[in-house]
């Protein structure tokens, strides 16, 4: 006789019903249960008991069909695609169908335990810097899948994230900053003015001179630079999807902003505009400011197009080719360089927040806080510079 027992649940403390009841033998012989669990009240239990053993009498009872990881991820994304940029969704994507689904995708989502997760992150740790991102992927999935009634716990939640350990290389030199100092960003610009074109110098003295993210100074149009009040707006982001340009709203709202510049950023923005103009004259196109990109390049079938992706990286690596004493890093790191110089002349976080269109200030602290720190050290110096003024 199947007996109704009492479950309390460890995560909430909830008392609920379950119940494993026989219903015969499967083609080898084995003995076949039917487990149902999650009711809220003993009558829920006893009338899904009764209504079990009616359908196992009639022969209309049919055996729910195994769900796998795959399964459910589909039925997640769906959901998760209305809540992220496109170009997140994209990632994510990836980041599933490289790292993710060869693992888990044709397990059953019931059958997926705590020790094959902690293995799966252990794994992804060796050889993926940023694991903590397929870790919280899973994670989210099967949240869905408890949400969903598919199983009754997360075991990826229970997981314990590994140390990543410092190469040797680290650990002797330290690890590598993505950012310049004063001298090397000069050293970089100069060595862009003095052996590349003009467009390549007013791009990187753009971002270096503004924080502006990659995707914003791509999507700059020249409606979107104010000479006379030496201001840049910024509402766009320009990203690529599947190879192709798609303009999106900046990242996030705070993205959305209108920075000042100095009067040597805006000559150089000046004179980038003439000379492109003539350049765009040359090949008989017309500029409308509303409609033309600051920072376009020239394609053999079409005239006028915005940058590429790579076009910034590839720019970095021949610039530090010519001068390899120069610390490589990445686009980003001049949005960096100019967080760091910002710290150096004492600008405080709430100033670059703002500057860089950051959500909230823990943000910015989480990312700069270190360099705060580093410039709060000589405090004391530059004080006593300040009483030997007077």
């Amino acid at each position: 006789m199947t007996t109704i027992k009492e479950y309390i649940e460890k995560k909430t403390g909830r008392t609920t019903y379950w119940f494993s009841h026989y219903c015969g033998k499967d083609e080898s012989g084995k003995r076949k249960m039917v487990t149902k669990r999650g009711f809220e009240t003993l009558e829920d239990a006893e009338l899904a008991l009764a209504t079990l053993k009616v359908a196992l009498r009639k022969g209309t009872y049919q055996e729910k069909q195994k769900v796998t990881f795959s399964k459910v991820y589909e039925a997640w994304r769906i959901g998760y695609k209305n809540t992220v940029r496109p170009v997140t969704v994209d990632r994510t994507e990836q980041q599933f169908e490289k790292h993710i689904l060869p693992r888990f995708g044709n397990k059953e989502i019931t059958s997926i335990t705590l020790r094959e997760c902690q293995e799966a992150v252990n794994e992804w740790s060796t050889f993926y810097r940023n694991f903590k991102v397929l870790k919280s992927c899973v994670q989210r999935v099967l949240d869905y899948a408890v949400q969903s009634n598919y199983r009754n716990d997360n075991p990826m939640r229970f997981v314990q994230m590994p140390r990543i350990q410092a190469t040797e290389d680290e650990l002797l030199n330290g690890k590598p900053e993505n950012f310049y100092n004063t001298h090397e960003l000069s050293a970089f610009l100069k060595t862009l003015k003095e052996n590349f074109s003009y467009r390549h110098y007013a791009i990187f003295h753009t971002l270096s001179y503004s924080g502006l993210r990659k995707g914003e100074m791509m999507a700059l149009m020249w409606s979107d630079i104010d000479f006379e009040k030496g201001l840049i707006r910024v509402s766009r982001n320009m990203i690529y999807l599947d190879g192709k340009v798609q303009i999106s709203p900046p990242k996030t709202k705070n993205s959305i902003r209108t920075i000042s510049m100095d009067e040597h950023s805006m000559n150089v923005l000046k004179h980038w505009r003439t000379q492109q103009s003539l350049e765009l004259f040359e090949l008989g196109i017309r500029v409308d400011s509303k409609k033309q990109w600051v920072f376009n390049r020239i394609n053999k079938k079409v005239q006028n197009v915005p940058l590429y992706h790579k076009y910034t990286d590839t720019v970095i690596e021949k610039v530090l080719g010519m001068n390899p004493a120069l610390p490589e890093i990445t686009t980003h790191g001049f949005r960096h360089t100019h967080a760091s110089i910002l710290v150096e002349a004492g600008a405080n976080a709430k100033e670059i927040q703002s500057r860089l269109g950051h959500t909230s200030i823990q943000t910015t602290l989480d990312t700069y806080g270190h360099m705060t720190e580093r410039a709060m050290e000589n405090t004391g110096v530059k004080f006593a510079k300040q009483m030997l003024v007077r």
